[in-house]
């Protein structure tokens, strides 16, 4: 539909009941018209309805046919997508994760269609909430050159319910292009080492093999790699003259993302003398030295005073014993001399 108009858009039950209602935005071109929105899974099956205008106002409704069912899994395919050489293993990895609030088990079964996948075909796995962990299978494509499809599915153990499927589609060839194989990884980038305070301190190794078989380049190709827990996952690339290329997965934090947080810096601390105190504690001292010095001044001048006092009274009491010695006169001396 060109040049209409997007009303509304429905997300829809099981019996045909609007649930939720959304506004979405509209994009037309020369052949037709998006309308989109983004919308809040619920816990239960559901359908999108449309309403939309056409260029004469006329209401249109329609509804997807698809059926949505909200699920407590994820599943993610980890491959490659180059040529498999006949005869050569491929491994197809995987990643599942427990988007649930509970514990639950699941199930990861690979097929295909032309019976190249070894045994085991299934995996069992236990996860807790927001738990994720991964597993690999093999395929060996050893009958005819062509393209062949396998696809990973996840089932709930509790209900045997499939939650979710990937499909992959590859060529099997007779040349031989380069291929990469991880010799060894040394260290972990556990959940300690996960974040930007303290991840460039866990260091970590790895070593691979390129082969390009077929070519002038017959002899293996080493590849040493290093790096730390800022960068727990990569991957490494070998590419032909023809374009071709084979890929080598590193992932030493079992899929685990680094978290952003605040730096920490280590602060020493150093104790600050209190100056008001050294000063007021330093007058004191002073100001008792002063008094003690003040004190045994008085103490020296008051000695010095007692004993020039005392001795000047000494030397008045002589001096009147004296005079008074000098004037003891008989009382007809005195008479005669008035």
């Amino acid at each position: 539909m060109v040049n209409g108009t997007c009303n509304n858009l429905y997300m829809v039950n099981s019996s045909g009941y609007n649930m939720v209602s959304y506004t979405p935005d509209s994009r037309s071109s020369e052949y037709d018209m998006l309308c989109s929105t983004d919308i809040v899974i619920p816990d239960y099956a559901f359908q999108m309805k449309l309403n939309v205008s056409n260029i004469f106002g006329d209401p249109v409704v329609r509804t997807a046919r698809s059926v949505y069912r909200p699920t407590s899994v994820e599943l993610n395919v980890i491959a490659s997508s180059d040529d498999v050489p006949i005869g050569n293993e491929r491994v197809v990895t995987y990643e599942v994760t427990n988007t649930g609030a509970n514990i639950d088990s699941y199930i990861v079964q690979i097929s295909d269609d032309h019976s190249y996948v070894l045994a085991p075909d299934s995996m069992n796995h236990t996860l807790g909430p927001g738990e994720k962990t991964e597993g690999n299978f093999t395929l060996l494509p050893n009958s005819t050159i062509g393209l062949f499809k396998y696809t990973v599915a996840v089932f709930v153990n509790s209900s045997a319910e499939v939650k979710q499927t990937i499909s992959r589609t590859l060529i099997v060839t007779d040349i031989q292009r380069p291929n990469c194989n991880v010799l060894m990884t040394s260290g972990e980038c556990n959940v300690p080492s996960l974040n930007t305070a303290n991840c460039s301190k866990y260091a970590w190794s790895a070593k691979a093999e390129v082969t390009f078989k077929g070519t002038q380049l017959e002899s293996p190709v080493a590849v040493n790699i290093s790096g730390n827990c800022c960068n727990p996952s990569l991957s490494i690339s070998a590419v032909d003259v023809d374009g071709y290329i084979s890929q080598c997965h590193f992932e030493l934090s079992n899929g685990l993302p680094v978290q952003s947080v605040e730096p920490i810096i280590e602060q020493v601390i150093h104790p600050i003398l209190n100056t008001n105190i050294f000063s007021k504690t330093f007058a004191v001292i002073v100001a008792v030295s002063v008094c003690f010095v003040v004190l045994c001044i008085v103490i020296f001048a008051g000695v010095i005073t007692y004993k020039y006092f005392g001795q000047t009274k000494r030397m008045k009491e002589k001096h009147v014993n004296s005079k008074t010695h000098a004037q003891n006169r008989t009382r007809k001396e005195v008479e005669n001399k008035t």
